[in-house]
Parts: C-alpha cells; structure tokens; sequence
C-alpha cells in the first residue's frame, strides 16, 4: 500500500509540474496584420501549429455554451471526471469488445492533452487521475479557458479563437450561436468535421444537434449557408506576399500581433490595377510591373506590390520592389537639386548641345532621347523635359565625387564597393542600379522639405520623433517639386500627358533604361509618393516601353485610389518669384521681349542683366554655341539667334581649309600659347579628347573628326597636326584628318594664337 502512494504522490509530482509548465508556456502564432488589425498572415508556431488565445476576459458566453453541450454538459458539476458518464461507457465498450466511448470531461480532455495517454483503461485511469489534479489546482473557468485556447480545430487549428478568425472571419466573442456551434463539432473529429476540408453534412448535422441541446435551441438560421460561407475562398491568408515576405525575412518583432504600416484594402487596390495592365504591357514587350505607394508625412508604406502576380508565372515570385535596376532618368532631379544647393541660378541656361566626354572608363558622349540638340535651354526645361546632354553638363559642373556622395547620402549607390568614377557621367543617366524601395524613399524628401527618413513597414503606437536628415533646403526641395509638377516645362518630351485623370496636381519624373529594358515613374504631391517600375525580370529588352508609356498609365491608376486633399506643399518663406528673361534666364534688359517669372532663393539668383539682348533684334548666343548654331543655319533653321562678337565674313566656309601642309610651330609645343601668352580666351580642342588610343583600319589610318570650341567667336582656327598646318576652318571649326600609326600631336589656334594642344596615340 506505501509503495501505491508513493507511486501516485510521484506521479502526481510529475503531473503537477507539466500543468504549471504547458499552461504558463503558451504557444500562440504570430499574424500579420495591416494598420487597421485586417489580417495578412497567419504563420504556424515552431510546432506548425496556428495557435490563437482567446482575450482576456470573460469567455464568449455562446462558445462556453455550445462546447459544454456539446462535450460536457455536467462540466461544472463534476471533481474533473463524471462517473456515471464512465460507467456508461464501461458497459459500451465491453459490448463491443474494444474501446469506443472515452467519456471523457473537458478537464480530462486538457488533461490528456497536457500528458497524452494510451487508449487503454490503464491510460484511462492516469487520466482520471490527472483531472482530479487539475481540478484541485485551478478554478473551472480556467480549466475551460485552457481548454478552449489548446483544443484541435483542424487543419492545424488550435484554439476556438484562431478556428473563429480562419473559418468564419471574426473574434470568437463575434460568434453567433450557429457558428459557434459549428466550431463546436469540430473536437470530436478536427480532421473530418472541419468546415473548409471535412465532411459537411455529418458536420451539420452534429451542430443542429449541439444548437437543440444549448440555451439557443430557439434559434433558426441555415447552417448550410454558413458552411459554405467558411468553405469559400483560401483557408489562410496570404495577403502581401512581397511584403510580408520582406519582413519574415528579415526577422519579425517577438509579439503574437505584428502590426505593419499597409493598408490592406489599398494594397489590394493597387494589385487589381497592376494586373487589369497586364495586356497592355505585353503590347510593349513587358510582363512583369512592380508598385509601391507611401504616406509622406509618416513614411508609412501603405502598399507593396512586387510583381502583376505572386507566382510562378513569369518569375512572379521575385520582388519588383526590391530588384536593383537601371533606373534611367529618374536620378537627374537629384542633380539639378544639388546644382540649386550649390547656388546654380534656377533659371540658369543649360548648353544641350553634344560633346564627348573623357571619363576612367574611356569617352563618353551622351545623346538626348529624340537624338537632338536644343542648344541654348533653362534649366526648368532641361529638367521636365528629361534631357541627358543638359544633365550631364550639369553633373560635370558639380564633380562626380560631389554627386556620388549625396546619392550615397540617400541611400541610392553604396551598395557595393564601386566608385564614383567608375559610375562616370553617366550616373546621372542611370547607369547605376538602384531598386524601386530605394528610390521612392529619396523622393520622398521633396515632399518632406528636404529631409529624409526611412520608410516604414511596421506601425508604431506613436509617431516617430526623428525628424530625419536635412539632405537638401526646404527651398530647394519646393523649387524642384515646382519644376516636376509643371505641365509647360515637358511639353516637348511627353507625347502623352500624365495626370490628367487625377484631380489634383503631381510631380513626376520618369525613366527609362538602356535597350529598354526599363521603365520608371515616381511621382508625388504633399500627401503621398508612389513609385511603378515596368519590365522584365529576366532582363529581357521590351518594345520600346519607356516610363511614360510603360508604367505612366498604372501610375495614374495607383493615383487615383488614393484620397488627398492634393496640392503642393505651401511654399517656403524663402523661395521668391523674380522676373527673368525668357531666353537667357537673366534679369531682363530693356530689349528683352520675352519674360517669364521664375522661382528661386537667396543662394540661387539670377544674373544681374540679359546679355542675350544688349542689342534689338534676335538672340545674341555665346561662342560656345558657334558650332550648334551653325549646323542650324545650314538647315535652314537659324531663326533670331546669332553669335556674339561676330567677325563679319567668313574664310572656307562649310570647314574647308587653306595653306595645308605648312609648316608653323607656334609656342613651346609642351605648353599651348593658351597657358603661358596671356590669353584672356581662346580655343579649346573637344574632341579628340587628352590622351585618346584609335587603332588603325584596314587602310593603316583611322579618320578622326577633330571639334574645336571656342570662348569667343573668331572669324576661323588654325588646326595643326605634328606641327604642320592642316587647314583654316571657319565655325563650327570642324576638320576631318587621317592618322596614321604612331603618337600625334593636335593643335588648334585662334587667330591671335590662344589655343590648346593635346596628344593622341594610334596603334
């Protein structure tokens, strides 16, 4: 008999400190919820279970009811287990020569699932026993919660809380007495009497049973619509599925509820109309598009959408948001907003006129969109109308370091250990790759006064009190979302307007990538900032999509769902309206017929007086656009432009030559007469550029277009080749040569011998 007792006072021990460790060790799942609490994803606990405790409070009164009929009625009568119950299935099972009939009590029921049992009589026993325990250590309402978060609801379902949110949408204590009833049946048999995968019928009829033996036997509704309401559609959410990947993958906080910053109804929104394109843009040779949409004034993002499909199809399962691109030209306004920072006047005029470049990575000559030259051009235009040759002069201005550091500063370039210099000019051109997150986030500071912030993807109880990095001025920022919303500076780029449908103004630029394989749009106004990429994810070219026509049209869409109040931020105390001259961007003269306002600050004005106009008639142009000008006129478009300090009359014109093959050193050949006579201007050569390599043709020569610009206009160059004259060429003082193998000196001399030397080498 001692030995008996010790055995159970031992077993008791054991049972005792298993209660205390499963019901203190909850192991609830983890959801995914968007910033109203709609919920995204369900994810399984390390057991693979989904797991979801009830609230704390009262226990729902008609899930208590529904589970008492129909599991244990005497539950709160019994000392953990109903011996007449037990007798009765003694008798039951001894009929049938096997065990059938458990009748075990809720208590039992959490008991075996604290420690589970044998199906025998001895396994019974420790059962019983073990109710017996629990019931002396806890109160019946936490018996019966226990029991409800712990009991099998199918499918991998454990709790009445999760059964409710999966089956039927809602909390338990939202429940019906119908539906809870159904929830009810499930224990019995989780696997064949669940509503998404089970046997509807049987299921049916058990809960009509469980509804006749509960307070609410009264009540009449048609179980059968219910069922099929929680038969409908998937079992588990999988909303987001870009987005919440990112956050898996990049470890979610330790919390049963994870609270993220979307908005579901918009994010579903945004990938009914990412898809409602997907015809369209296979026109154009693209099946994939990626969306992102964030709040501006809290950086939340409310909707990511990586792909037209969240699948295998066209590798839709890669993230379009995250997948580092060409962007094109959507980093030029980070150039022109440096420039402003640097006190370029807003109204400065760009030269779009072709150049080559020498970069570390050979030489480099940017061509516009529409492969034209529009000479003289404001900045406002340059800008709107995405011109590559302007920005490039642009970002020459600034210094590649300079540019580089500030998009580092952003976020945009960093990523790996490149150089500014092996990016070259073209990195205001997209020759870098920067990802669709990235991008957005920087944009976000023109509608943020300049400062830049993080994005976020997870809610916060308070607003954050970091009030971000001051990147550019407030001024700065409001200019070049002024120049970006402006539908007049981008009439000669954007056959198709963009922003028509929307009712309030936006600021956009877009982008398109090299071959086409890309195309971009990011666009934003006070209150929030989207950003569409257009493509394909293996890197395919597409039919000529560019960013107005590829991803314009869902951008517009996405614009569309959004509710703002629209408009521009107010603009700053510092930034001033000044009239300026239309063709110049200087403060206009009294010849100046054109003039136009402009918007600028303390640190950007404009030039004091027009020196386009100090005469009537026409536009006085500097030297510099000598050769522009005059491959104009020989189309016959000229119009009002002329050069300033025009010598009258011309030597060879059209680039002929004269005195070929003379001989004449002029200067220390080291030193060009431009560096050490004094000249206060003078000619210098363009091209070829310093140091270039040719290699030699067939022929044993390479033919060499030689460009030569100038600081004022003179009446012709002299261009000299090892020395020896080869001819004497009026504007734009071109001249084509043959060079042979071997180290060649170039020179090119103004009339009054200031110019420029340069060596060249052909293998």
């Amino acid at each position: 008999m001692l030995i008996v007792v010790v055995l159970l006072l031992g077993r008791a021990g054991d049972y005792l400190w298993q209660d205390r460790t499963f019901l203190s060790s909850q192991r609830p799942s983890t959801q995914i919820v968007d910033r109203y609490g709609s919920l995204m994803r369900f994810l399984p606990n390390a057991r693979g279970e989904r797991q979801l405790l009830l609230p704390e409070g009262e226990i729902p009164p008609v899930i208590e009811a529904c589970f008492l009929a129909a599991e244990d009625k005497n539950f709160y009568l019994h000392p953990g287990f109903d011996a007449l119950a037990i007798v009765r299935a003694l008798k039951t099972n001894v009929a049938a020569g096997k065990v059938v009939s458990g009748a075990s009590t809720i208590t039992q029921q959490l008991a075996s699932m604290i420690v589970p049992s044998r199906r025998s009589y001895w396994g019974k026993v420790g059962e019983v026993f073990h109710a017996f325990l629990l019931e002396t250590q806890f109160s019946k309402k936490a018996i019966l919660r226990a029991y409800l978060d712990h009991v099998p609801m199918g499918n991998n379902l454990v709790g009445v809380e999760a059964a409710a949110r999966i089956y039927f949408k809602k909390g338990a204590a939202a429940l019906s007495p119908a539906e809870a009833s159904i929830l009810a049946s499930i224990p019995k048999s989780p696997n064949r009497l669940n509503p998404a995968t089970g046997d509807r019928a049987r299921l049916r009829q058990r809960a009509e049973a469980i509804l006749a033996h509960s307070p609410y036997a009264k009540n009449t509704v048609d179980l059968e619509a219910l069922l099929l309401e929680a038969h409908k559609g998937d079992l588990f959410p999988f909303a987001a599925p870009h987005f919440t990947e990112r956050l898996i993958r990049h470890g979610l906080p330790s919390m049963e509820i994870v609270k993220t910053t979307l908005d579901l109804d918009l994010q579903q929104g945004v990938e009914k109309v990412l898809a409602s394109h997907k015809e369209r843009l296979a026109t154009l040779g693209a099946t994939q598009a990626a969306a992102l949409v964030v709040h501006n004034r809290s950086h939340d993002i409310l909707a990511w959408s990586g792909s037209l499909a969240y699948g295998e199809e066209n590798l839709g399962f890669n993230d379009g948001v995250t997948a580092r691109r060409s962007p094109g030209s959507t980093l030029k306004p980070f150039a022109y907003a440096l420039a402003l920072e640097r006190g370029m006047p807003t109204s400065r005029v760009v030269q779009d006129v072709l150049q080559k470049f020498k970069t570390v990575t050979g030489e480099y000559e940017p061509t516009n969109y529409d492969e034209k030259e529009l000479g003289p051009v404001p900045l406002r235009t340059a800008l709107g109308n995405s011109l590559n040759i302007a920005a490039v002069r642009v970002l020459q201005s600034l210094g590649i370091e300079p540019f580089f550091s500030f998009l580092k500063r952003l976020g945009l370039v960093g990523h790996d250990q490149r150089s500014a210099d092996s990016y070259g000019l073209g990195m205001v051109i997209g020759n870098v790759e920067i990802d669709l997150l990235s991008l957005v986030e920087a944009y976000t500071i023109f509608p943020s006064e300049g400062r830049r912030k993080p994005l976020r993807l997870l809610a916060a109880d308070t607003p954050s009190l970091d009030a971000g990095d001051d990147v550019i001025s407030a001024g700065t920022a409001y200019i070049i979302s002024d120049i970006l919303a402006d539908p007049a500076a981008r009439t000669l780029a954007f056959e198709r307007p963009i922003g028509r449908q929307i009712p309030f103004p936006i600021a956009f630029k877009t982008g398109t990538s090299s071959k086409f394989r890309d195309g971009w749009i990011v666009g934003f106004n006070a209150d929030y900032t989207v950003g569409v990429w257009a493509g394909n994810f293996d890197g395919r070219s597409t039919d000529s999509l560019n960013g107005s026509q590829g991803p314009g049209p869902i951008f517009e869409d996405v614009f569309a769902l959004l509710h703002s109040a629209g408009g521009p931020n107010a603009r700053p105390q510092e930034v001033i309206e000044v009239e300026v001259c239309s063709l110049s961007g200087m403060r206009p003269g009294a010849n100046c017929k054109e003039i136009r306002r402009e918007l600028f600050t303390q640190k950007n004005m404009p030039h004091p007086r027009c020196t386009y106009h100090a005469g009537e008639g026409g536009h006085t142009l500097p030297a510099e656009y000598a050769g522009w000008l005059t491959e104009r006129e020989e189309r016959g478009g000229g119009g009002n432009y002329r050069l300033s300090n025009a010598i009258a009359g011309r030597i060879s014109a059209g680039g002929g030559s004269q005195h070929a093959g003379e001989l004449l050193v002029i200067g220390d050949p080291d030193h060009p007469p431009g560096q050490n006579q004094g000249c206060a201007a003078g000619v210098k050569i363009l091209y070829p550029l310093r140091g270039d390599h040719f290699l030699a043709g067939n022929a044993g020569t390479v033919r060499v277009k030689l460009e030569a610009g100038v600081s004022e206009v003179y009446d012709h160059v002299d261009w000299f080749l090892d020395g020896v004259l080869l001819g004497r060429v009026s504007r734009p003082y071109r001249l084509d040569v043959n060079l042979g193998p071997g180290r060649h000196t170039l020179a090119a001399y103004s009339p009054d011998h200031c110019g420029d030397r340069i060596a060249v080498l052909v293998e």
